[in-house]
């Protein structure tokens, strides 16, 4: 291969679920030294030829969609990513943070409702999130981080990859050689 491929990992999609399977197809322990998580100090050529060093077939990342674009690097021979239902993927983040031991958890422990009401709050005051999240990360976005210290559960997936509700199933393929749908992901392998 000239470049490895690329998993844009999603968090609380399955992600490190497929890195396992990729593992296991590619016959190469990948699980951590190919996965970055959101390692910004490391700049997509750099890490491009450290994968190689390591053997690597696939690298995979929280950072958003097209990362090597923000470095002008090689693209990845394939991209691939992993998206859930919706009302599973908020409850998920929420389950995470509430309950489980992990890096994110709640400061203060709200309920379900509570905490998808302050999210509802918060996209009233920006009704086109996804092109105002910039323009809100250091106020609201940052005073919710602050509350919460926990996943922005608001368009998470959408943001992420960098789509909204317009994107054609022609442009999908055209970014993405493979999106699984983490419902069907145990079934498939």
């Amino acid at each position: 291969y000239s470049h490895p491929a690329y998993y844009c990992h999603i968090p609380k999609t399955g992600g490190f679920g497929a890195l396992l399977t990729f593992s296991k197809i590619f016959k190469r322990e990948t699980l951590y030294k190919c996965a970055r998580g959101n390692n910004r100090s490391i700049a997509w050529k750099e890490w491009v030829g450290k994968a190689k060093a390591d053997k690597c077939y696939i690298v995979m990342s929280e950072d958003r969609f097209k990362l090597w674009e923000e470095y002008n690097g090689p693209k990845p021979e394939h991209v691939y990513t992993m998206i859930r239902p919706p009302r599973e993927h908020i409850l998920s983040q929420y389950i995470h943070c509430s309950e489980l031991k992990g890096r994110k958890k709640f400061l203060i422990k709200p309920s379900l409702d509570e905490w998808l009401e302050d999210w509802v709050s918060v996209m009233k005051k920006m009704p086109n999130f996804i092109n105002d999240r910039a323009q809100y990360k250091t106020s609201i976005l940052a005073m919710m981080k602050k509350k919460y210290h926990c996943f922005e559960p608001v368009e998470r997936m959408s943001t992420h990859l960098q789509f909204d509700a317009n994107v054609t199933k022609k442009e999908l393929s055209q970014r993405f050689d493979v999106i699984g749908l983490l419902p069907f992901f145990s079934t498939s392998t």
